[in-house]
């Protein structure tokens, strides 16, 4: 080196002295993917008139490492020939080019997984295609997903990239063992970086696999339910990145959302498969009923009426008039359980003597009961307790006895019990012991008991009478009821295809934008007013277009988002969802001094979370359109039947009549992007929400006058 700049001396950190006391080789790397024996041959070739420019790595005094660009060419100098050298730090470029590769790649792993989601419905082939998909592309050095139950121990697990050293993982998650790095995963919503694994993580058994790299986890997380953690290993130098962070964020976010979808899948699969056998069940009783060879004779109680409609009216019944009963067929075998049994008829019960006599009891008294064509009281043929029947009589027909009783009404004594007990091989003292726990009941109770039973026994009959009817009808019913829930179903997947199409295409989209956008922003940052006014223009154009393209991607990821199925509705307080939302939009309220006040909220039947976008979207447009004075937004409510009609009131410029419709479809706009920006989805997406919910929303506005936009939501019950 015979001579340097003050440029150089900056660059590389030495005076200009000591460049010249220093060889070549002291500046330079000469590590992959260029050696020192290129060089030479690059001195070479300059030297022979050939000039070179090739990019190098160069070493600071402080040993940092970084790159230049060296353009090399053979000059006249002082009357010599010699080699002029000019070499420019293209670090900040060759960083942003290292990310950018790392941020495609990590892009098409996404677009991969999400194509993988479209079509993989089978929840451990998911997750071993996504981890699977997040490393082939070389986007992750390796990565894992461990789905856990509350109490934190292992459902099911996938790895790439960690081979045998995962089993040990698998084995202490088995367990119920979560390392520290993984509490603290699961314990927050945001990515949790491990700087130094080897040192943080000395309970961890992949410690070793990170090899100088950074762990990065995150909880997988959709609507405030937790399905696991996912983890991931990147170069140490993006695990800080904010790209990057966004990236594995939304990455970590879809297959949640795949989980939710799968989950509400399976349980869709299971309520219909409940459906189809219940059908099938109904649909064989009424085949049996409606048989020509078949008649009223031929039908049964529980053909009729189902038997679990028929326990629970029977519980209830017992329940509310503290007497014992069960329904019989018309033999006196049990139909039902038996609902507030004493314990002395339990233990009768339970021996073969005393079954018998009770179940020829029942009949007995059940026959009376028809004979009377009402209900009939008398003493049990077992221990002499009073019980009653109430007949249920369907098309003329005796087909069940309803029976009540197990009250000592008649004061029977300790010897009957203790003689019966001997009678039956019950064990005398067990039966003594449970008699002196036995309920009494006057007389006059237990026949304003036997009314009640009368008449719900007449319910009974007239319900199964109606049903016997109104079978074909049913059945006719039910094959309506079948093609219209196919039709449906095919408009579900119809919808779903479409929604899965925009959410894919989204994603797409990212992987050219983001490198479109880097790259713009990485001109206008060394290259604003350094050129004409022109040119800094344009710059400005291509930064503006690139943002605003981002932030159309990112609102037709939330509005496909929205179409898809999410949780179930819950009780919600409006007031805690919009403090929420208040917090969230404090940087704009701040900013445009809005002033937002609301009366008494409601509870109401919702989703929080999409509520929350509903919010935050109607007053952010508040914010957006606003008039001369600042913004104002005002939130009330009325409760109209079943439902809530909530208002969001704002001062600003308001609407023309006849836009009041068109403002809730996708991509309509009433104003120019340079004066009011925005995708022209927020509103559509508002109309999604609400009608989710099975609601409307609509709007009363003046121009001039501000807007108040109204809903309907579900009411959560009461008077809240």
């Amino acid at each position: 080196i015979l001579n340097v700049n003050n440029t150089a001396c900056d660059i590389y950190g030495y005076t200009r002295e000591e460049l010249r006391r220093i060889g070549v080789q002291t500046i330079s790397m000469g590590e992959a993917p260029y050696t020192q024996a290129d060089a030479v041959e690059w001195i070479k070739k300059a030297a022979a008139g050939q000039p070179q420019i090739f990019e190098w790595r160069a070493k600071h005094k402080s040993e940092r490492l970084f790159w230049v660009e060296v353009s090399m060419k053979s000059a006249v100098i002082g009357g010599r020939e010699r080699l002029l050298v000019v070499a420019r730090d293209i670090t900040e470029r060759k960083h942003l080019e290292e990310r950018m590769a790392h941020l495609n790649l990590v892009l098409r792993a996404i677009r991969n997984v999400n194509q993988l989601i479209t079509k993989e419905k089978d929840r451990d082939k998911l997750l071993q295609g996504a981890c699977d998909n997040l490393i082939a592309t070389r986007g992750y050095h390796n990565a894992w997903i461990a789905l856990l139950d509350e109490s934190g121990r292992l459902v099911t697990s996938a790895e790439a990239g960690l081979g045998e050293a995962f089993k040990l993982m698998v084995k202490r998650l088995e367990q119920g063992e979560l390392t520290v790095y993984v509490q603290k995963a699961l314990t927050q919503s945001t990515v949790t970086v491990i700087e130094n694994p080897a040192a943080t993580c000395e309970d961890c058994p992949l410690m070793e696999q990170y090899d100088g790299r950074r762990a990065k986890t995150i909880r997988l997380e959709h609507e405030g339910r937790v399905y696991g953690l996912l983890s991931v290993s990147v170069p140490a130098e993006l695990a800080v990145n904010e790209e990057e962070r966004s990236l594995f964020f939304e990455v970590a976010g879809d297959i949640a959302f795949a989980l939710h979808a799968i989950e509400l899948d399976e349980k869709r699969k299971r309520a219909e498969e409940a459906l189809r056998e219940s059908e099938d069940r109904l649909r064989t009783r009424l085949d049996y009923i409606l048989s020509p060879d078949k008649g009223v004779k031929d039908v049964s109680l529980t053909d009729l009426i189902d038997l679990k409609d028929l326990q629970q009216i029977q519980d209830a019944f017992a329940a509310v008039n503290d007497v014992a009963s069960m329904i019989s067929d018309i033999d006196g075998k049990p139909i039902t359980k038996a609902s507030n049994f004493c314990g002395v008829c339990e233990i009768v019960r339970s021996t073969e003597k005393g079954d018998i006599n009770c179940i020829k009891s029942d009949r007995i008294l059940g026959e009376k009961a028809k004979a009377l064509m009402k209900p009939s009281y008398g003493k049990c043929l077992s221990c002499g307790f009073v019980d009653a029947s109430a007949p249920i009589i369907v098309g003329g027909r005796h087909i069940a006895n309803w029976l009540i009783g197990q009250r000592n009404v008649m004061g029977v004594d300790k010897n009957r019990i203790e003689t019966y007990a001997k009678e039956i091989g019950a064990d005398a003292d067990e039966m003594l012991g449970a008699f002196e726990k036995m309920p009494e009941m006057s007389l006059a109770k237990f026949e304003e008991v036997l009314g009640l039973l009368w008449l719900m026994a007449k319910k009974l009959s007239a319900l199964g009478h109606n049903n016997l009817v109104l079978a074909k009808d049913v059945a006719e019913r039910k094959r309506v009821e079948e093609a219209l829930r196919q039709s449906v179903a095919e408009l579900e997947r119809s919808n779903v295809d479409l929604a899965q199409f925009a959410y894919v295409a989204s994603h797409d989209l990212q992987e050219p934008l983001r490198m479109i956008s880097s790259y713009v922003q990485l001109l206008a940052r060394r290259y604003k007013g350094r050129l004409d006014a022109d040119a800094d223009d344009f710059i400005g154009y291509a930064v503006d277009g690139a943002t605003r393209m981002q932030t159309l991607i990112n609102d037709l990821l939330t509005y496909s988002r929205a179409s898809a199925r999410s949780k179930a509705f819950e009780a919600t307080d409006c007031v805690l969802v919009l403090e929420q939302t208040l917090v969230n939009l404090k940087e704009q309220i701040r900013k445009n001094s809005v002033v937002v006040t609301h009366d008494p909220l409601p509870t109401v039947m919702a989703n929080g979370s999409q509520l929350a976008h509903l919010f935050s979207n109607l007053i952010e447009n508040a914010i957006k359109f606003h008039g001369d004075e600042p913004p104002r937004v005002h939130i009330s409510a009325k409760r109209k039947g079943d439902e809530w009609e909530v208002l969001v009131t704002d001062n600003g410029i308001g609407i023309e009549p006849q836009y009041f419709d068109r403002i809730f479809k996708v991509f309509q706009r009433l104003h120019r992007k340079n004066e009011y920006p925005g995708t022209g989805i927020g509103l559509a997406l508002c109309k999604k929400i609400v009608e989710r919910h099975g609601g409307r929303i609509w709007i009363e506005s003046k121009p001039g006058e501000g807007t108040t936009f109204f809903f309907t939501i579900p009411a959560a019950g009461g008077d809240e």
